[in-house]
């Protein structure tokens, strides 16, 4: 009896240590991966700015969605086709309150976007809220989906009055 209690008392010590040792390990590799995303969100953001097209091909998936802030949905080629041809050009784009949630294959990023630009002759400048979807594939990280929701503030409020 007593080797049976003493081997259990071994097993729940060396279980809990193995348990604080895999935590310890996650934090490392999801602060690792934070840093990647956080890296791959400023890459997307320049390219953005800079109508950057061949950057935009290589990080964004072949299967990306984005949403706009009109409920637009639009896919990568599309999206790509916009700065290629100009209809959409960004002066400033500036991203801010970013937070990174990591899971096992993925990641979710939501944040702050300050901009000014215009679509076409309609100025799109203001501040966003946004949510990136972004998928481990092949060592990398890659946004697959991105929805953005222009923040009202009272000047919007009173020209729609």
């Amino acid at each position: 009896m007593r080797k049976c209690t003493r081997f259990v008392m071994l097993a729940a010590v060396a279980a809990g240590f193995f348990t604080l040792q895999a935590a310890e390990y996650k934090n490392i590799y999801t602060q690792k991966d934070e840093a990647d995303i956080l890296q791959v969100e400023e890459q997307w953001s320049r390219a953005i700015q800079t109508g950057d097209t061949a950057t935009l091909e290589k990080l964004l998936a072949s299967e990306y969605v984005f949403v706009d802030a009109n409920g637009a949905t639009l896919t990568k080629a599309q999206e790509i086709a916009r700065y290629q041809s100009g209809e959409v050009r960004f002066s400033s784009f500036a991203t801010s309150d970013r937070n990174v949630t990591v899971f096992v294959g993925g990641a979710v990023v939501t944040g702050r976007a300050a901009v000014k630009g215009k679509q076409k002759k309609e100025d799109i400048s203001g501040d966003y809220r946004f949510v990136d979807v972004i998928e481990r594939r092949k060592g990398a990280w890659q946004p697959i989906f991105s929805q953005i929701t222009k923040v009202e503030t009272e000047k919007d409020k009173k020209a729609k009055k």
